[in-house]
């Protein structure tokens, strides 16, 4: 009875989904920043940083890199709305791992509204093993993402996967700043 009782705790990782609720900006990593709490943690997970306003979130320098985060949307609280978000990654590594089962996508910039992304420094990262991971610029709204100083790696880059993303569009400036694709955009 008791090796049935053991047998029956052991289970595969299970699919969670986080949902951004810091207004005023907290650190991307900030366990109480999320609900609920704790944040993405796992390949499978699903999390929603969508919130209007203006957002600056670094990467806490208490972690080199902030991995196995599923799929991770990023857009407005509204279709109406407008975020402008700044991801400090500093030194630091974000990756979106896009095995979550429901989408190959591992970043979604424009998820709804408009949304104006500024990353700074460290890497981003979109990966899956198949190589094929989706990062999305500009979904159900038209989204922008700046890129300074860093290192972005995409498996596939869409920009304006939909009408009403048309004007979406990808900037790279700085000497240190480096995109690279896997796939044609």
């Amino acid at each position: 009875a008791l090796g049935l009782c053991l047998f029956a705790g052991v289970g595969g990782v299970q699919a969670a989904s986080f949902t951004w609720t810091n207004t005023t900006g907290a650190a991307f990593n900030d366990p109480n920043a999320w609900s609920p709490v704790g944040g993405p943690g796992t390949v499978t997970d699903t999390s929603s940083f969508t919130i209007s306003g203006t957002i600056d979130c670094p990467i806490s320098t208490k972690v080199d890199v902030i991995s196995n985060a599923g799929t991770l949307f990023f857009g407005a609280g509204s279709g109406s709305g407008t975020l402008i978000l700044t991801l400090d990654l500093g030194t630091n590594t974000l990756a979106g791992l896009s095995g979550n089962g429901t989408s190959v996508s591992g970043f979604v910039f424009g998820q709804q509204g408009t949304s104006i992304v500024y990353i700074a420094g460290g890497s981003l990262l979109c990966t899956n093993s198949t190589g094929n991971a989706r990062m999305i610029v500009g979904r159900n709204g038209p989204a922008m993402v700046n890129l300074t100083n860093g290192f972005v790696a995409a498996g596939n880059l869409v920009i304006a996967n939909g009408t009403s993303a048309n004007g979406s569009k990808v900037v790279v400036s700085g000497a240190n700043s480096f995109w690279s694709n896997s796939t044609t955009i």
